[in-house]
């Protein structure tokens, strides 16, 4: 693990949360989106919930991709950071749908279900993003 890498992507959400006056415990983890399989080969930060699941609501795992983090700026990995803390702060709807999922028995059902709402979670983060950024962050880009 890149140390150096590691407490930059630190630094940048740890402002961002004071920006947001939120208090997540995340935890990061350096990955490569080369060889992951579910994210695309130019992902540089994702955002899972932790192993801990809903008994600590609070705990997210933060993953970067050290290639592609060390080439943003601070200003623009705030951006980032901003969108990914936007899902952990509606994640609540993503573990009632997903409970909710479990109760239908149609896989082809829950599939198309699943990337409805996911398409529409993405959509609705942007959304907030553009709308409660610039006042987060000092030139938010609106265009991204």
């Amino acid at each position: 693990m890149n140390k150096y890498e590691h407490d930059r992507i630190e630094r940048v959400f740890n402002w961002v949360q004071r920006k947001l006056n939120t208090k997540y415990n995340l935890i990061f983890e350096q990955f490569n989106a080369e060889k992951d399989l579910y994210v695309s080969k130019d992902t540089h930060l994702c955002v899972e919930r932790s192993s801990r699941d809903t008994e600590d609501p609070d705990s997210f795992i933060i993953y970067f991709d050290i290639t592609n983090t060390k080439i943003r700026s601070f200003k623009i990995l705030k951006q980032d950071a901003f969108h990914e803390l936007t899902h952990v702060i509606n994640w609540m709807k993503r573990d009632i749908f997903e409970e909710t999922l479990s109760h239908i028995k149609s896989n082809p059902i829950k599939k198309g279900l699943r990337k409805r709402f996911y398409d529409a979670d993405e959509a609705a983060t942007y959304l907030m993003e553009r709308a409660v950024g610039p006042f987060i962050i000092k030139g938010y880009r609106k265009d991204d």
